[in-house]
């Protein structure tokens, strides 16, 4: 069932056009500029944008204007979980083996989870409880699950990809807020 309800979001939104993704997320951000004051001068972990996914790069901008520390994922392959790296800029990234981009491996630089006040999440489905489908890695569910009820958990996505409800786990857990171009969803 889930595998059927990314296929389909996938599809939604593989149809929308660089245009329609750049409009969208710019809305997004202003959404997202409403939480300035819980935001500013935080620990705050986003993502960098894959594909038609939320454009994080003017997010990242936005959030060091404000004194925000940004931190970024990297896939570890060896313990099939996110290490998080501190952010520096696009330049110093390289692109993972799933093309997405990364910091480079240096295990000096990987920080814990503990520190991180606010994750801004990805997902390819989203339901208006607060749940959300990754890409079936798992990533962020063990991230979560580490940094539990005290970090505020913000997902981004296109309004596409929210439905009712999406099928649960045992170790699903919801986020605290979900922003699309056009409404902020509260669950908290």
């Amino acid at each position: 069932m889930k595998n059927k309800l990314r296929n389909e979001a996938f599809k939604k939104r593989n149809q929308l056009s660089q245009q329609e993704i750049m409009e969208k997320s710019n809305k997004i951000l202003i959404y997202l500029k409403t939480f300035e004051k819980q935001l500013n001068n935080k620990d705050v972990f986003i993502f960098i944008d894959f594909k038609n996914e939320v454009q994080t790069l003017d997010i990242i901008f936005y959030l060091k204007s404000i004194n925000c520390k940004i931190f970024i994922p990297k896939i570890n392959t060896t313990t099939k979980e996110m290490d998080i790296y501190p952010y520096t800029s696009h330049d110093d990234l390289i692109k993972s083996k799933y093309g997405i981009l990364e910091p480079k491996d240096d295990n000096t630089l990987v920080i814990n989870p503990e520190i991180l006040d606010i994750v801004i999440t990805p997902g390819v489905v989203f339901d208006k409880e607060g749940y959300r489908i990754g890409y079936g890695g798992g990533f962020y569910d063990k991230l979560f699950e580490k940094i539990g009820d005290r970090v505020v958990k913000i997902a981004i996505g296109f309004e596409l990809q929210v439905i009712d409800k999406v099928p649960r786990d045992s170790y699903d857990m919801a986020v605290d807020y979900l922003i699309t171009e056009e409404k902020i969803y509260t669950f908290q």
